[in-house]
């Protein structure tokens, strides 16, 4: 009988409810890394082995080589540096923001150094992150707990 009035006397710790928003920002990370990954390996499987057979020189190749010989091959490149540019425009400003220049940075170094379909992914769950940090309710000091302050 102790033990239920133990029980009754304790503070109750509950889970936070899961929402439809959490259900669907759960699959919008998961979509993002599962793209992000995609991308990483996608991107190198072709880079490296061309780099490793042509030498670290032939990186420029993806920039400048041989597709700006051609009319689509200078569409894709002028369409690519458009999203660059638009893309980092906007990142720069929501990294501000939200207080996340190191990751536009980290963004912005994969785009050169891997591909934009890394670093878009990669700065979109930076981003997803922090807006989840900032709506998270702050944990109480004065030892206080309720449901909504101890994650489980």
């Amino acid at each position: 009988m102790s033990d239920n009035r133990c029980a009754e006397n304790s503070p109750t710790v509950r889970s936070p409810r899961i929402t439809p928003q959490d259900l669907e920002s759960a699959w919008q990370r998961r979509s993002l890394l599962v793209i992000l990954v995609a991308a990483f390996i996608g991107q190198n499987a072709i880079a490296l082995p061309y780099v490793r057979q042509n030498g670290w020189r032939s990186v420029a190749d993806f920039f400048v080589g041989d597709i700006t010989r051609t009319t689509p091959g200078r569409f894709a490149m002028l369409d690519l540096t458009f999203v660059v540019i638009g893309f980092h425009t906007w990142a720069f400003a929501e990294a501000r923001r939200l207080h996340i220049v190191r990751w536009w940075v980290a963004s912005f170094v994969l785009t050169f150094g891997v591909g934009i379909a890394t670093a878009i992914p990669f700065f979109f769950l930076a981003r997803e992150r922090a807006i989840a940090r900032s709506r998270e309710p702050e944990t109480s000091t004065e030892g206080n707990f309720t449901s909504s302050t101890v994650n489980l």
